[in-house]
């Protein structure tokens, strides 16, 4: 069975969910997938989340991911400590784009994370609804902490 692009992305999207999930982790999707969860269309190859890392703990997150996940560059490790995003690609081959969060910002956007249900559409190969992490509002402005929508 050939599965197209939409759905290889949101089954990397699941197995990068399902890792997060399975270890407790603070975290939520962001741009193409959450734009697109929010209604608005949004051509993207790669699944971003934001993985709450807070400050001085990062190294045993980006280690529980690189174990888990294939490098997009060399020495992933120092690049995301130094740039505060690891790049991945999941079983699939999908990019994996992992930010690791610290801000107030993305502290709030980490914690108003609730379980949406998106619908893939025809062709759908998931024998069982599908849910994800997204954040409770619309994106958040990272210079005043509130949404389009106004609130904060």
């Amino acid at each position: 069975m050939v599965v197209d692009g939409t759905n290889r992305l949101l089954a990397a999207a699941e197995e990068i969910q399902q890792f997060c999930r399975s270890r407790h982790w603070r975290f939520c999707f962001i741009d193409g997938i959450a734009v697109q969860h929010w209604g608005q269309a949004r051509l993207t190859r790669d699944a971003d989340v934001t993985v709450f890392t807070g400050i001085g703990d990062e190294a045993r997150f980006i280690d529980e991911l690189i174990r888990s996940f294939e490098s997009r560059v060399g020495q992933a490790r120092d690049f995301a400590l130094k740039h505060r995003v690891l790049l991945l690609r999941a079983t699939n081959g999908v990019p994996l784009d992992v930010t690791l969060g610290a801000l107030p910002f993305e502290e709030k956007a980490v914690a108003s994370a609730r379980v949406e249900k998106i619908v893939t559409g025809a062709g759908c190969s998931s024998q069982h609804p599908v849910r994800w992490w997204f954040s409770r509002s619309s994106p958040i402005d990272p210079r005043t902490g509130s949404t389009s929508r106004g609130s904060s």
